[in-house]
C-alpha cells in the first residue's frame, strides 16, 4: 500500500534552523552532546582514572508486538550525501516523513566539525504527532546539528530522512531495532510541493551563539 500524502500547510514561509539542543528537542527525542562544566555531577571516573563516564544518556528502547516476529537491535551504518535539490536561496522541500513507531533511532555523526560555522553540517526535522497518528505538519520544526552532537528519536517521532547540507558525505552510526517487517517503518508523502525549510544562509545563529555557552 503506497503511503498517505497530506496537503502542505497553506502558510509557505521557509521554516528558519534553530539550534539543537536539549531542551529545545525534548519534546522529539534526546540531544546528545558531551554536558557543560556545570553539569557534571552525574559521572563517574572510568579507565583507571583517565575518563569519565556519563550513564544512560539516551534511552535505546524497543516496543515490537509480541505477537510480531522478534526484533534485535543494530548498529547500522549511514553514508548521507549532502542534498543537492536546494534553491538558489538555500531552500529544501520536505516532501516525505517518515516515523519508527516500535522503536527510538539514534544517529551518531562521524568525523564531523563541532564548529557551528562547518561547511558541512547536518539538518534534524521533525513534526509532533497529532490526535489522528498523523504529523502535524504546521508545527514542523528544523534543528542545525553540531558534529559533536548525535540525535535519538523517540518511538512514534515523525521526522524527515537525515539531511546533510554542504560539501561532503557525513557517516552516521545508527543505532535502531528492526524485525525486517512493514512495522519498521512508517511513511508519509506531502504534497503542493512540500514544506520549505532554509537551511543554507541566515538562521537564528544569534540564539546559536548564545545557547552554545548556556547551561542546556
Amino acid at each position: 500500500m503506497a503511503p498517505p500524502t497530506l496537503a502542505a500547510p497553506s502558510q509557505r514561509t521557509p521554516l528558519p534552523l534553530e539550534p539543537l539542543t536539549p531542551s529545545a528537542f525534548t519534546r522529539f527525542g534526546t540531544a546528545i552532546q558531551k554536558p557543560d562544566s556545570n553539569n557534571t555531577g552525574s559521572s563517574i571516573t572510568a579507565n583507571q582514572g583517565t575518563a569519565s563516564k556519563h550513564a544512560r544518556i539516551s534511552p535505546v528502547s524497543s516496543f515490537y508486538p509480541p505477537t510480531s516476529p522478534a526484533a534485535t537491535t543494530n548498529l547500522n551504518l549511514f553514508v548521507c550525501a549532502p542534498r543537492r535539490s536546494l534553491t538558489p536561496e538555500g531552500i529544501f522541500h520536505v516532501k516525505i516523513l517518515e516515523r519508527h513507531p516500535y522503536t527510538t533511532q539514534t544517529f551518531i555523526p562521524l568525523s564531523l566539525s563541532s564548529s557551528p560555522d562547518a561547511a558541512t553540517y547536518y539538518v534534524v526535522i521533525v513534526a509532533p504527532t497529532g490526535k489522528d497518528g498523523m504529523p502535524v505538519l504546521e508545527e514542523l520544526r528544523a534543528f542545525r546539528a553540531r558534529g559533536d552532537q548525535a540525535v535519538t528519536y523517540s518511538a512514534g517521532t515523525w521526522h524527515a530522512p537525515m539531511v546533510v547540507v554542504g560539501e561532503r558525505p557525513v557517516e552516521f552510526c545508527v543505532l535502531v531495532a528492526e524485525n525486517g517487517t512493514a512495522l519498521d517503518c512508517e511513511e508519509v508523502f506531502i504534497g503542493g510541493g512540500g514544506v520549505p525549510v532554509k537551511v543554507v544562509g541566515e538562521g537564528n545563529w544569534g540564539l546559536w551563539e548564545k545557547t552554545r555557552g548556556a547551561k542546556l
